[in-house]
Parts: C-alpha cells; structure tokens; sequence
C-alpha cells in the first residue's frame, strides 16, 4: 500500500494512519458514426461530438496499520461520472494477517494464520488481473491508457475471503464468498456469490492467474442483482458517446441474475517492455429472473495490451481489446434468447510522461467499432448495435496522486 499511499497522517499506540488522494482531469475530442438519436430509432447521427473538458473526479483513501498485523481500509468517491455531484462510498474491510496480542501467539492461531490471510467487510472482487491495470474513477496511474477495457468486470461485495500467505505455496490461492450485490439485500430467494483464483509465477517474470465467479438470482426479483458485468460504478472515461451513459462506450454483459464467468489472465512484468493479456467468457442463464423464460446473455471477451518505457519517465502503450456475443435476448420477445454474431472492438494508442512521482500526463487514441449485430436481437448497454455505430478520437489526462 506504500506505493499508493505513502503519506502517514497520524500515529497511535500500535495504528499508522495513511491516507491517500487520487484526483484527475480530461480534455477530449471525439467523433461519432452510426449512431441512433432516439433510443430504437433508424435515423443516425454522424459527426464530431463537441471538443471540452471533462468534469474533475477525484478519490479518498485511508489505511490503517496495526503493525503489519492487520489493516483497516476504506475509500470514497468525492465525484465520479454516475454521480458527479455527491460523495460515494467504495471499499471499507478489514484485512487480517495474524491474530493480536495473546490471541495470535497460540499455536492454533499461528498455524492458520502462518498460512493464511483473512479479508472481511465490502471489498473489490480479485476477478481477473485486469482491476490492477485500470483506471478507478480517480485513481488512474496503474492504467497505462486512459480508457479501460471494452468488458470491464468489477464490482465490490459485502463478504469474506480467504487467500494463501504469498509464498507460502507453490501456486497462490484464493476463495470467497460474497452479498451477490453492493448492497445489503434480504428478498426472499436472494444468493450470495462464490468466487475463486489461482496465481502464480511459471518464471521470473510471468505472472499467471485463472478466476471464477458464480451467482444465482434467478428466483428473485430483477432488483436483485450482481453488478460484476452489469454495471461500473466509476463510470467510462469516454465521456458522450453512443448512448451518452455514464459508462458510455463500455459493454455491460449481463443483468446480474445467473451469472457464471471466468477468466485466464497472463503478464509479463519486463523492462522496458511489460505486456498483458487475458481471455474471459461470461454467460447470465436467466437473464429477466423470476420473469418467465429463461433468455441467456452470453459473451467471449479478450485483450491484449503493451508498454515499453523509452526511460522512467517516459513510455508508450498500445492495446486492443474485444467482445464476441455468443447469445442475446430476442427482440421481439424478452423470453427467449438467440445467437448472435456480434463483434465489438476496440483500439487504444498513447503513452504518457511522468512530470513528477505524483504527477503523470497521458495521451490516447481511440477507435471502436461495433459490427456483425442483427435488428433481431435486443440492444447491447443501451445501444442499437445492429446500425455499426463507432466513435474515435483523441483524450489527453492529468493526474495527480498520493
């Protein structure tokens, strides 16, 4: 956490208080083609969106340290695209590394705990080694490019995991257990969430992992719901396009009631050259939950990203990520599902300059293109696929954190 948060505000008895500030700015200028002016609507829009500035975001963080014993974290939005105007509260859990004080010197105590690390409270689901390599609402600094994959899976859970003591096995593990939701949600036939990872390292610089996830909310209403594939809480950093969410441009895959998903991630931590890459399916059983039928969703998603450092400071990153629809809800009835063709893809150019530590400039190019979607199948996020809308264009960021 030091990387992050380096600044300790505080000390007491056996706690160091670190905080920690993310802020960041956008400039953009981006075109669109293809893309229907009313939702359903047959007539389309083509042309450059309005250049400008995006609204200014920023995150809150704190830790605290009980002596390497355990940590207390909690983060806030202080704005974020869905809600620009009010603060939002992300992560708040507590992360057990050994037992305090008499309680941790027993010999049971220090057998599990020897080999074992314990996380409770709401947290960000380790699905995938893509959520170390994006862009948090504020906190963008991991994020070579400035946009983020075109399937994003996170989402937090109210839960309780357990990992292996890095080291302490040949292949690292994790399993978990969580609220099916961000929220609290006590509707009768509501399920909570498994989810599971493998990761480790073949060679010096290879980093491997595989993840999965599972939830049923099929016997509940469609209130309840998983937001991992359904819905990004920090929003898109491409600002107006396509459906002009707040997650606009990104393909939410799901509705969060039958989900299945899992993921075979792979990175190379080189210098100069790092580079990553991950393949993923997802599918969601039951798409409108206790309504009758059962539609499926189902994607393939994949990327591939590079970055090579010309020195500290400076370093250029190219990445190509994309969607491949397996299944979508039927058009003309939200009963059924059927195949789909559809393609989406999604290319980023850039590179940035670290002006300090704290400190870090970025630009990127973008191009994505939606192609291969037939009028027989419902909209994807919101947007009338079957017309090939794209959009393109250019974003510089500026980001400051410590």
């Amino acid at each position: 956490h030091l990387d992050r948060m380096s600044a300790r505000i505080a000390r007491a008895g056996e706690m160091d208080l670190y905080m920690g500030l993310d802020t960041v700015g956008r400039f953009q200028w981006l075109s669109q083609g293809h893309v229907a002016d009313t939702v359903g609507s047959d007539s389309v829009l083509s042309g450059p969106l309005s250049p400008g500035f995006q609204t200014a975001y920023g995150n809150f963080s704190f830790l605290a340290d009980f002596e390497k014993q355990m940590e207390v974290y909690f983060n806030v939005f202080i704005a974020d695209s869905p809600h620009p105007d009010k603060l939002q509260g992300d992560e708040g859990y507590m992360l057990i590394r050994q037992l305090p004080d008499a309680l941790g010197e027993t010999r049971l105590a220090k057998a599990i705990f020897d080999n074992i690390d314990v996380k409770a409270g709401q947290f960000e689901l380790d699905f995938g080694d893509a959520h170390y390599r994006r862009s948090l609402n504020a906190a963008v600094q991991h994020n070579p490019l400035i946009g983020n994959y075109v399937i994003d899976p996170r989402s937090t859970e109210i839960g309780l995991e357990v990992s292996s003591d890095a080291g302490r096995f040949p292949v690292d593990w994790l399993i978990g257990v969580g609220s099916g939701g961000e929220a609290q949600d006590f509707q009768k036939n509501h399920a909570l969430s498994l989810h599971g990872k493998l990761w480790g390292h073949p060679t010096e610089h290879l980093r491997t992992s595989s993840s999965i996830y599972w939830t049923d909310q099929s016997d509940t209403p469609t209130s309840s719901r998983t937001n991992l594939f359904r819905a990004n809480r920090s929003g898109s950093p491409y600002a107006g396009v396509l459906d002009n969410s707040s997650a606009a441009g990104d393909v939410l895959p799901v509705t969060g009631q039958h989900v299945f998903a899992t993921q075979f991630d792979a990175t190379w931590e080189g210098d100069p050259v790092e580079a990553y890459g991950h393949i993923g399916w997802v599918q969601d059983s039951d798409n409108n939950g206790n309504a009758a039928g059962s539609p499926r969703q189902s994607w393939l998603y994949y990327a591939a990203e590079s970055m090579y450092r010309f020195t500290p400071r400076l370093y250029a990153a190219a990445r190509y990520s994309g969607a491949s629809a397996l299944h979508l809800v039927s058009a003309a009835s939200s009963s059924r599902d059927v195949d789909s063709g559809g393609l989406v893809h999604r290319i980023q150019l850039g590179g940035g300059y670290w002006l300090t530590k704290m400190l870090l400039t970025k630009l990127e190019y973008v191009y994505q293109l939606y192609n291969g979607f037939s009028a027989s199948e419902s909209q994807v996020s919101g947007v009338d696929t079957w017309l090939d809308p794209s959009f393109h264009g250019v974003l510089a960021e500026v980001s400051f954190a410590f």
